[in-house]
């Protein structure tokens, strides 16, 4: 049998120190530091997740006010169109063939537009100037004569004339098509 060796107070303090030393230093390394640097780790995931979270509610906000801007930019662009709609050319022929007839020396006696169909009598002193009210109407971009019918008088010559306003959107066997954006007349 071993005998085991009387130990001292201060050989007991010592032990005693010693052996809470060993387990402190046990839990700390066994225990606490690996909880710690795991509590580290999830306050550094907890971060992240937190800007992330900012940029997504902001993202959200800025969609939301995106959102209400196209709506309110719809709501314009139907409300332009509407008025773009409501605008009527026929001032814009009516002007283009009067300007025409003056500039020609021939007398526009009647002028009614009917769901973009033209129907005009016009009054010239010579031929001459039938001719040319003819050839301007037909190089006009935005009417296209579909029937014509000359008759002449004592001392003038009438024109009867039926034609389409087509906006810039010759037929194809008329020739080139044009932008809308150009008026009447050269």
């Amino acid at each position: 049998m071993i005998k085991i060796p009387r130990l001292s107070w201060r050989e007991w303090i010592l032990l005693f120190l010693l052996i809470g030393l060993g387990t402190g230093m046990g839990f700390y390394y066994w225990l606490f530091a690996p909880l710690w640097e795991q509590n580290l780790a999830l306050g550094q995931q907890l971060q992240q997740g937190e800007q992330e979270l900012a940029l997504r509610q902001e993202w959200q906000r800025q969609d939301r006010a995106t959102q209400a801007l196209l709506q309110d930019l719809q709501a314009e662009q139907a409300a332009l169109q509407a008025q773009l709609s409501a605008i009527s050319h026929e001032q814009d022929a009516i002007d283009y063939v009067v300007d025409l007839g003056q500039r020609l020396r021939c007398e526009v006696r009647s002028l009614e537009i009917e769901a973009e169909q033209i129907n005009l009598r016009v009054i010239a002193p010579n031929y001459q100037a039938v001719r040319s009210f003819l050839l301007d109407m037909e190089q006009s971009p935005n009417i296209v004569p579909v029937s014509t019918t000359v008759t002449e008088n004592q001392d003038s010559f009438s024109l009867q004339l039926q034609a389409r306003i087509t906006f810039g959107q010759r037929p194809a066997s008329q020739g080139q098509t044009y932008p809308r954006t150009i008026p009447f007349g050269r």
